[in-house]
């Protein structure tokens, strides 16, 4: 009996986010007006004002329904449940044509732009950088290798030979390897332009600048 019950509410619930989302789907076209809404809409489904405000951001926002802590919204009676879908309608309404909705979206919409890559590295700037990290480790082991710790000393003494020799091949201008390295820094770097690229423009569909526009979509979904 109770599930059937709750089958009925069910439909009942579908069909109430039908008309909000047709209600909604008005505000592309018409200003609204502002009307008082029943003191205990948000009691009867259990939330405060301020999460119910943040599950039509949500819906909207991420593409899906949510109704996170409705915890009294099985319970309203039959009666009252058409009172409470208008309501929560025409407060939807009013949210997503203020300058609050507005505020939101954009911050959401820059939050979640994708980023660029960073610029692929020259050959002598990848020169440079493993020029200073070289000498940042000899000048290290160097300190090491005055260690009072036999093993310690012994490990830098060992290394600093190594380091050298890199550093010196580092500073060498003609150096095959930085130009392979910096090929390969370029090629990453055109690969994930065109990602980036390609993300862009989905965001752009997914986010355009009106949130009139987004709203529209995700009607359509």
């Amino acid at each position: 009996m109770e599930q059937r019950i709750m089958k009925i509410f069910a439909i009942q619930l579908r069909i109430a986010v039908c008309v909000l989302l047709f209600c909604l789907l008005s505000l592309l076209l018409l200003s609204f007006t502002t009307r008082k809404f029943a003191d205990d809409l948000w009691a009867q489904l259990g939330i405060s004002k301020a999460e119910g405000t943040s599950n039509i951001s949500t819906s909207f926002m991420d593409g899906y329904l949510s109704y996170y802590g409705a915890r009294n919204a099985r319970n309203i009676a039959a009666g009252n449940r058409a009172q409470v879908v208008k309501d929560l309608a025409t407060y939807a309404k009013q949210y997503v044509n203020s300058e609050a909705f507005k505020i939101a979206y954009k911050q959401r919409r820059e939050s979640t732009k994708p980023e660029p890559p960073a610029k692929a590295k020259t050959s002598a700037e990848m020169r440079e950088e493993y020029i200073k990290n070289f000498q940042e480790s000899i000048k290290s082991m160097e300190e090491l290798a005055k260690s009072t710790n036999p093993d310690l000393k012994k490990m830098a003494q060992e290394n600093l030979p190594a380091l050298r020799q890199q550093l010196k091949e580092a500073e060498d201008p003609n150096n095959p390897m930085m130009k392979m390295m910096a090929d390969g820094e370029k090629m990453n770097y055109e690969s994930n332009l065109e990602k980036y690229k390609k993300e862009l423009a989905e965001y752009e569909v997914n986010n355009p600048v009106d949130p009139k526009l987004m709203i529209k979509a995700r009607l359509k979904e």
